[in-house]
């Protein structure tokens, strides 16, 4: 059985280069739409919205945005 990882908002602390990394991702109209939508995710996250108001933004699955972050967490 596989176990949610639990995170807080404050697990997401990014650099500035890293948030402004992340918000140009967001912005991009070239990137492939995958990234777009990771960097998004994570955003999201670090502003502390629940996983169900992240997945309802980006119009993804709740799982798609826990996956993400949890991934995130691990690397």
């Amino acid at each position: 059985m596989v176990y949610a990882l639990r995170y807080k908002p404050s697990a997401f602390d990014f650099a500035v280069e890293q948030r402004e990394k992340l918000e140009a991702l967001r912005r991009s109209r070239s990137e492939e739409t995958r990234r777009v939508l990771r960097a998004a995710i994570l955003l999201d996250c670090a502003s502390g919205m629940s996983d169900s108001v992240v997945a309802a933004v980006n119009g993804v699955n709740r799982h798609t945005v826990a996956l993400c972050a949890r991934k995130f967490l691990q690397f």
